[in-house]
């Protein structure tokens, strides 16, 4: 059974960073927050009066980065915290002591990720992109969703990818014999998609005040860009002489989804928002999950593995209804 559960909500034609509200008061979390889209994104935030805490698997690199948008920011309330994703024992350790030290969390976005790794597991065992991508960030969700509903209007941002529309899901096995980098990063972008539109049905079903919406950058030029497209797309980097080639857009224009979803008063629970030009570059619109994203057998089988392979189980409130 698939099925559609929420309205497309226009977003207000040439939307940009610049049109956020003030978010005085407002506290996020943002992981992998010291570069690329994440770093804009906080960034964007600090400059309309966010505090941030920048959750980052090198506290070195965050505390620069956080050095770095104070110092464009004047007296922005900036942080850098350790988070390791492909740890979940630290994923809890995180929680916990955000949990000790804020009564509530405004948005949780859900940004970090490995892409096109070798076969690698995470230190629980599983393969790298689905246990850092997937499942690091299902059970961060959980474990600070009592911090969410404790603010008015919490929000849950969750980062997909165009590659989602191509994957094929099986659950976690994408580290065999016949491994694809390619495969297994789609799968955990597949894997986020569905469960950020899950997270958004059963916090309707619920009760719950949170908001779940997912984005994705489109072409965007970033280290973690670069990184792929010299190992595995070189053709592709001779033609268009990226990075810094004609397609791909900034970083700052690559969070601009993100940063919709995460401050616009107009973002609706069960958003899904992208660059506009054929969902590669511009400024963001709504778009609608397409058919695997909206199967309800495959979001209810994800999250029960989810909730058994991380331990993390979410509210009786937020059971399938």
């Amino acid at each position: 059974m698939t099925s559609t559960p929420f309205p497309v909500v226009s977003v207000p034609r040439g939307w940009r960073d610049s049109d956020l509200p003030d978010l005085s008061g407002r506290i996020f979390v943002i992981t992998g927050a010291n570069r690329g889209i994440g770093f804009e994104t906080a960034l964007a935030l600090a400059r309309h009066r966010a505090a941030v805490v920048m959750a980052v698997r090198s506290l070195a690199m965050g505390e620069a980065a956080s050095i770095q948008i104070r110092r464009e920011v004047p007296g922005c309330s900036v942080g850098a915290r350790l988070l390791d994703l492909a740890d979940l024992a630290s994923v809890r350790q995180f929680a916990a002591e955000y949990l000790e030290n804020h009564r509530s969390l405004d948005g949780l976005i859900n940004n970090a990720g490995v892409m096109l790794a070798p076969n690698r597991r995470t230190k629980d065992g599983f393969e790298l992109h689905w246990g850092t991508n997937h499942l690091g960030h299902f059970a961060l969700t959980a474990l600070l969703l009592p911090a969410l509903t404790a603010a008015p209007g919490g929000r849950v941002v969750t980062m997909t990818s165009l590659v989602a529309m191509r994957a094929v899901l099986n659950f976690g096995d994408e580290g065999g014999l016949r491994y694809s980098r390619h495969r297994a990063y789609a799968a955990s972008k597949l894997a986020n998609l569905v469960l950020a539109v899950e997270l958004a049905r059963r916090l309707a079903a619920g009760g719950s005040p949170v908001r779940s919406m997912a984005a994705h950058p489109g072409y965007t030029n970033t280290s973690l860009m670069s990184v792929s497209l010299g190992q595995d797309h070189r053709r592709l980097a001779r033609l268009t002489g990226a990075p810094g080639n004609w397609i791909a857009q900034p970083a700052a224009m690559g969070a601009w989804p993100v940063l919709f979803a995460a401050g616009a008063p107009e973002a609706v629970n069960g958003g899904i928002y992208a660059p506009s030009l054929l969902g590669v570059r511009g400024h963001p619109r709504a778009i609608r999950p397409f058919r695997s994203a909206r199967s309800r057998e495959l979001a209810e089988r994800l999250w029960v593995e989810a909730e058994q392979a991380t331990s993390a189980a979410l509210p009786l409130a937020l059971a399938p209804h």
